[in-house]
């Protein structure tokens, strides 16, 4: 394993609604445990918008690997693997998976994924899934130890998230068994609005401590990132969203 020492841990990051702040959380998430804690860092890119991909400063048709390739021809991981920056890792998506079958998937004598073995090189597999429960969410949450749940503070979200936990529970006793709900982090909250603070109450007292203490406000520094194909580190390490982009990352690590 990365560091001889620790579990490797794989998470998904997923929610069936679009726009809950799926890849904001991976690509911040990542950037802050590779930069400051050191922890080799892999983002797996599963959504065929491949916005994970584009936000790490990848173009479409700049590489010859992807995941669909990892999938449909059993490649080793390491073959789509590419170095976005010190200690962080990307396998890049691209829009061959809205087409891909269970018909064209090759995974002989692979766990899902990734390996045990692949899964090993890093401390860290951050999973970015597509917005719908689907083959591709259903092989990464499969192949996950975790999951993330980000929850977009408005109306719905209490209904959707109490479905989404009965969906983790059919895929824990169908596909994976030690896939465990690592959280649920609130994104996209403002304060000035009742919604916001009564999605935030009513998670907490359904979910409990399930539920990260960090709150992830609106920010515009955070929405201009992607345009810019950085971090919120890079790109406004002084701003709020940075600040509390690395206490969710803190509460993470305790979490393992």
């Amino acid at each position: 394993m990365a560091d001889g020492v620790n579990v490797a841990r794989v998470i998904a990051i997923y929610n069936q609604k679009g726009g809950a702040g799926k890849t904001t959380t991976t690509v911040n998430l990542g950037a802050r445990l590779a930069g400051f804690h050191k922890k080799r860092t892999l983002l797996i890119d599963m959504d065929p918008q491949a916005h994970c991909t584009l936000w790490s400063g990848i173009n479409p048709g700049s590489f010859s690997v992807s995941i669909y390739h990892i999938l449909t021809q059993n490649l080793p991981l390491k073959q789509c693997v590419i170095e976005i920056g010190e200690n962080l890792f990307l396998a890049p998506a691209d829009a061959r998976l809205s087409r891909l079958r269970v018909q064209d998937i090759r995974l002989r004598g692979r766990s899902f994924l990734l390996t045990r073995e692949e899964a090993e090189n890093y401390d860290f597999t951050l999973i970015d899934c597509p917005p719908t429960m689907g083959l591709l969410t259903l092989l990464a949450l499969a192949s996950a130890s975790e999951l993330i749940i980000p929850v977009q503070t408005q109306f719905l979200a209490l209904e959707r998230t109490i479905e989404l936990i009965k969906t983790l529970k059919v895929v824990r006793q169908k596909f994976n068994r030690r896939l465990r709900l690592g959280g649920i982090i609130c994104t996209m909250y403002d304060p000035r609005t009742n919604i916001s603070r009564e999605v935030v109450a009513q998670l907490r007292t359904l979910f409990g401590d399930k539920v990260f203490k960090t709150v992830i406000h609106r920010d515009v520094k955070l929405e201009e990132c992607p345009a810019h194909r950085k971090s919120i580190f890079e790109y406004s390490p002084i701003s709020s969203a940075a600040k509390l982009y690395e206490e969710f990352t803190e509460e993470v690590l305790r979490r393992g």
